[in-house]
């Protein structure tokens, strides 16, 4: 996503859903043109942290949102 210029390195968080109650996401802060596997958490959608080290993102609650 940076090699596409969709974010910068800095700014915002990523996550994806990956089945249908899980996904992981971009732990709290972190240059994201240098990620590592250990830089994602996984978080279930009642917004428990299921695995990793670094905690989530404050904004988990607007990347859980529903439209």
């Amino acid at each position: 996503m940076l090699q596409r210029h969709t974010l910068d390195g800095n700014g915002g968080n990523i996550a994806i859903r990956v089945a249908e109650d899980i996904g992981p996401m971009h732990a709290h802060s972190g240059f994201k043109g240098f990620m590592k596997p250990e830089d994602m958490c996984l978080v279930d959608l009642e917004n428990t942290q299921l695995c990793g080290a670094k905690n989530r993102t404050s904004e988990i609650l607007m990347h859980l949102s529903r439209s």
